[in-house]
């Protein structure tokens, strides 16, 4: 998987959960701030993430993803893609 292929993934999985259109969820794009997720919305995208892509995200990762971007840089830490890739 390229990192592109991740990010469209992540992104497709924000947009199907947040019941909004693909075009809204940029990797720039906070999910509270821009996206006008709560917290139920927020602990519902980390289980589906969590989920998708069969990793865990703690706690203390969770509280430092704020914006669509971060969430595809964590996974990708976390499966081995490269950002360069």
């Amino acid at each position: 998987m390229t990192i592109q292929e991740l990010s469209n993934k992540v992104r497709e999985l924000i947009a199907y959960k947040l019941e909004m259109p693909l075009s809204k969820v940029t990797e720039e794009a906070a999910l509270v701030a821009d996206l006008g997720a709560d917290l139920l919305d927020t602990l519902i995208v980390i289980m589906t993430v969590e989920d998708e892509f069969e990793i865990e995200i703690l706690d203390t990762d969770a509280a430092r993803l704020h914006t669509v971007g971060d969430y595809v840089n964590f996974v990708a830490g976390k499966i081995g893609v490269h950002i360069d890739a």
